[in-house]
């Protein structure tokens, strides 16, 4: 059984705001793409997205309150967006 590209989902004011429009937000595996997003979301949401936009959040370095250095990891997220009239339900 293979491991779902899905890791999580972006809960913030912003993807709030997206999901008035019917897109919704979600980190994603690094090596996964368009197909693999598509038919896990079909797989766990049984909906079929109509339009899927990838998104590489880059790495980069800043200061903590200790003035240390820290790196902050990149990571893959996507923007699925989904037909008129479906919805995905969050429990």
């Amino acid at each position: 059984m293979t491991q779902s590209p899905l890791k999580g989902i972006i809960l913030s004011e912003k993807a709030a705001f997206l999901g008035i429009k019917n897109v919704y937000s979600f980190y994603v595996d690094d090596s996964s793409n368009k197909h693999t997003i598509a038919d896990a979301i079909k797989a766990k949401y049984g909906v079929t997205p109509s339009k899927i936009n990838i998104v590489r959040i880059a790495t980069r370095r800043t200061r903590n309150a200790r003035n240390r250095t820290i790196v902050l990891r990149g990571c893959k997220k996507a923007l699925v967006t989904l037909p008129v009239g479906s919805t995905i339900e969050f429990v």
